[in-house]
């Protein structure tokens, strides 16, 4: 779609302790207390400025049409997001749940291993994406990082890979569970 002036635009207005870059204006930068996080929204065909002294975020898209409004709040969305990761953090709490086999869950580097899942010789592996950390304590698996896509999709990749076939779900409910996000 040609860009001429936005049809549409809304703001987000930035957080006390926190600054904000706009690069190349679909790039934005947030930076906070527990660091720092970039994110492209080119694909998203928005546009990004700042107003107010770098206080004020301002969003534009260049249609009314439905797509560019869902467009728009999908991207105000991971902006607060990103708020949120760089002053609080995400914090996904799994608990270890057997009944046949003791699992063992531990970390090696940037993987995660499952061991003596449902007996099996054989560790199943996750790796860990960059930014992410994995503490083990016993039968809990905290995971923290500051994006939320990089520590929702650990947690995908953690239930995929446990996923139990040929056997009754309703007995074999052995794994790693999410009880709290935070």
């Amino acid at each position: 779609m040609t860009w001429g002036p936005p049809e549409i635009t809304t703001h987000i207005d930035v957080p006390e302790g926190i600054s904000v870059e706009v690069i190349d204006k679909t790039k934005l930068r947030v930076r906070g207390p527990l660091g720092e996080l970039e994110r492209d929204f080119s694909k998203m065909d928005v546009i990004l400025w700042l107003e107010n002294e770098g206080r004020r975020i301002m969003i534009g898209v260049p249609s009314t049409r439905r797509k560019y409004r869902a467009r728009l709040n999908a991207v105000r969305t991971h902006i607060r997001n990103m708020f949120t990761g760089v002053t609080k953090g995400f914090t996904y709490h799994l608990k270890v749940y057997y009944k046949h086999f003791p699992i063992k869950v531990e970390v090696e580097g940037n993987k995660l291993l499952i061991k003596n899942f449902l007996g099996e010789k054989a560790p199943r592996v996750v790796e860990i994406p960059e930014g992410v950390t994995v503490e083990v304590r016993e039968d809990d698996v905290i995971i923290r990082g500051l994006d939320i896509e990089k520590v929702g999709m650990l947690w995908g990749r953690i239930r995929l890979v446990q996923k139990i076939r040929d056997k009754d779900p309703r007995k074999f409910m052995d794994g790693l569970y999410l009880w709290r996000k935070l």
